[in-house]
């Protein structure tokens, strides 16, 4: 009798650890069939990935006056990029304070605005970046000055072209709403948030202490 009641004894001490097994196995089975719905879909809403793409139609108009020897010699860019652009160009280029006043704009309405959805600021801070990235190219442009005039437009051609590549980029990223790395940029000014999906809890997270749902 005495080895019978430790057998049962036994079987009750061992029954908790196995449903304790059972109900982690259990809880881990969803989180994993979540990190794979999640790895296949966008957390970011549509209308925070087309706001997000719109940021960075402002860098790409400051750009323009970097291309002007490209658009001279090329129809095609000028049918596709210059005309479409050109009514906000006229309004852009006529400001002295308009490129301060975008790269304001963009970090304190979009990228430090706490009431945008987290996709939306990330994608502002390199937006608003990539700005202030004209800055290094007017210094580095004057070197080029004295040189033959080949040289000079070859730098300037050089320049737009990198514009241009990371506009592609961040509108490609916002899209489909996953920010790309841009070069020279990262994710954003200052060590800045930036925008990261989680596959384990179904949203993503904010780096700086913001959090959002997967649906936004």
């Amino acid at each position: 009798k005495k080895r019978q009641a430790d057998t049962a004894e036994k079987r009750r001490q061992s029954r908790p650890r196995q449903q304790t097994f059972a109900g982690s196995s259990r809880s881990w089975i969803p989180r994993s069939s979540a990190s794979s719905t999640w790895s296949g879909s966008s957390g970011a809403p549509v209308a925070a990935r087309l706001l997000g793409a719109v940021c960075f139609l402002l860098p790409l108009v400051a750009a323009i006056p970097y291309g002007v020897q490209l658009f001279a010699h090329s129809p095609l860019l000028r049918e596709v990029l210059l005309k479409p652009l050109m009514p906000l160009i006229r309004v852009f280029h006529t400001s002295r304070f308009a490129n301060l006043l975008s790269i304001v704009g963009i970090y304190g309405l979009v990228a430090r605005n706490p009431s945008m959805h987290p996709f939306t600021r990330a994608v502002g801070f390199q937006a608003s970046t990539l700005m202030m990235m004209q800055f290094p190219a007017n210094f580095l442009l004057q070197f080029f000055a004295p040189t033959p005039g080949p040289i000079a437009n070859l730098a300037r051609g050089s320049i737009f072209v990198y514009f241009l590549y990371c506009v592609f980029l961040g509108v490609l990223g916002s899209l489909t709403g996953e920010p790309r790395s841009l070069p020279g940029i990262g994710s954003g000014a200052g060590g800045g948030p930036s925008y990261l999906r989680r596959g384990g809890g179904g949203g993503m997270s904010f780096r700086g202490g913001f959090r959002g749902g997967g649906g936004g």
